[in-house]
């Protein structure tokens, strides 16, 4: 039987998931396809109904991770923790909402922490959405205090709010003192669209050792992406986020263990193919 993916997002032609999923269902041996959905906002719920008679699970990206959340017939602790969910599973007739981010984002960040000295003691986070709600638990679990950046400041305060934050963690994007953060973490769309775009406010100034971690990926990098790796600071890009989420999405599909490490590397090496 033919295992049926898609990713499900608006906008979605950018994304290199089928490209990722593609190799890796083709390592492990197993008859599957994968497809990219774009639907809109308004449609997300009719999309979950008709969904059940054609797929057998699918990955969420933006904006409708927040919104899948509430359309799953249950969250999985790591949905439930973010309030986001970017993969869904069925188990039975029952869609099951998972986040595979936060681990992604976590371990990337984990492996960095490794070489650095001192350790980091304060992050800024750009965005308020789905990926940011789990790079702000993934930070948490590192213990690491987080500032949260956002066009709406009501969507950060939100944000802040229901996972558990600090009342003061959260800076107008027109607030002009300066902020030197060891981490920051670009959760927003901003490079999706315009390669030269920035999400940056210009009162958040990075140090030599900023660890810089961006969501977004695109064949050349965002700007934020090329000018750390011009400064040769720690950088965790989009491409190493997308495939360590994949992975761990593929595992949830397949309900089975699955030699991770094989599936990544297959993963990082068709992206990195797809984008030359």
């Amino acid at each position: 039987m033919t295992l049926r993916l898609a990713v499900v997002g608006d906008p979605v032609d950018h994304s290199l998931s089928p490209v990722l999923h593609t190799a890796a269902l083709r390592l492990l041996g197993v008859d599957g396809r994968y497809e990219k959905v774009r639907v809109a906002s308004t449609d997300l719920p009719t999309f979950f109904a008709q969904a059940r008679a054609t797929l057998d699970g699918f990955n969420v990206t933006l904006p409708h991770k927040e919104a899948a959340a509430r359309l799953v017939d249950e969250l999985a602790p790591s949905a439930r923790q973010t309030g986001a969910v970017n993969v869904v599973q069925r188990v039975g007739d029952r869609w099951v909402g998972h986040n595979t981010d936060v681990v992604a984002v976590h371990e990337a960040l984990s492996l960095l922490l490794m070489e650095v000295s001192p350790r980091p003691r304060h992050a800024v986070l750009l965005g308020a959405g789905g990926a940011a709600r789990a790079a702000f638990v993934a930070l948490r679990s590192l213990h690491v205090p987080v500032t949260v950046i956002n066009r709406t400041p009501a969507r950060a305060r939100a944000l802040v709010t229901s996972l558990g934050g600090a009342e003061d963690a959260v800076r107008e994007v027109d607030d002009g003192r300066v902020i030197s953060p060891d981490i920051l973490v670009q959760s927003t769309r901003v490079g999706l669209d315009e390669a030269d775009a920035t999400a940056l406010p210009a009162f958040v100034v990075s140090h030599e050792r900023t660890i810089v971690v961006e969501f977004v990926y695109r064949r050349g990098g965002t700007r934020l992406e090329r000018e750390t790796r011009q400064a040769q600071r720690p950088l965790v890009d989009g491409l190493s986020l997308l495939v360590g989420q994949a992975a761990r999405s593929l595992a949830l599909w397949l309900q089975r263990p699955i030699d991770l490490p094989a599936v990544t590397r297959e993963m990082a090496r068709a992206a990195e193919e797809s984008l030359r």
